[in-house]
């Protein structure tokens, strides 16, 4: 066996604040769902494993699209939070879900592949663990700011307390705002995602995690082109 690669999530820190080091996982952190619990879990499991086979372990922040063309996965959280930001009226100025000052890191999904596939091959990766995460990610609020400008809509004003916006997101006929509720708690979580085992290796490559600013129009385009395709599905169905 040349290398065990296991694809974790960078959420299993859970609820802890603060830096978070690469090295880093058992800290006495709170999870938020069954999926940030069984990834640690399964950490663990890896962990233990590599003190007789080569693992790695690879801990992307919350995926987004491909740089190139936009493309981004329909089943994850940030794919349901931008569809249903996108479908408001473009009039409507939603408050945040908390003021928007914290980070929010996203990561575009060719730049996850690219860095697993270099660092697997690379025999000074065995037996460590990576955060495939923005280094300098963008408040949430300017997040948002950047998508509407791209789609030309509103920007969102002013902010109503998280624990609100919670219960606010699981009231029925929010559609894919609803369904995006568990975002709202990295909107007001002050974590940041150390990133030196990836840089190290990663350095001389040509790899880097792009600009959000890079990549926002074109992934807000290719959303408002399966917007129309959805709209004119339905029309022939009708």
């Amino acid at each position: 066996l040349v290398r065990f690669n296991f694809y974790s999530t960078a959420f299993v820190s859970g609820t802890r604040e603060g830096v978070v080091m690469e090295d880093e996982l058992v800290s006495g952190q709170r999870f938020r769902n069954r999926f940030e619990e069984s990834k640690y879990e399964a950490e663990r499991l890896v962990r233990r494993a590599g003190e007789d086979i080569p693992i790695s372990i690879f801990r992307p922040s919350l995926v987004v699209c491909k740089t190139d063309t936009g493309q981004i996965d329909s089943h994850n959280e940030a794919y349901r939070l931008l569809r249903g930001f996108l479908r408001l009226p473009r009039d409507v100025r939603l408050p945040l879900p908390g003021r928007g000052y914290y980070p929010l890191n996203l990561v575009p999904v060719d730049y996850v592949c690219d860095a697993m596939v270099t660092i697997s091959r690379d025999p000074r990766g065995v037996g460590k663990t990576f955060h495939l995460t923005d280094p300098n990610p963008l408040p949430a609020r300017r997040v948002l700011e950047i998508i509407a400008d791209s789609a030309q809509r509103k920007r969102p004003r002013g902010a109503i307390p998280a624990t609100i916006a919670r219960h606010l997101l699981k009231l029925p006929g929010l559609g894919d705002l609803g369904a995006a509720g568990d975002i709202v708690d990295r909107f007001n979580q002050v974590v940041i995602y150390n990133s030196m085992n990836t840089q190290e290796l990663l350095r001389h490559r040509g790899i880097h995690c792009p600009t959000f600013e890079s990549y926002a129009s074109t992934m807000v385009a290719y959303l408002h082109k399966q917007e129309i395709a959805s709209a004119e599905l339905e029309s022939t169905r009708s």
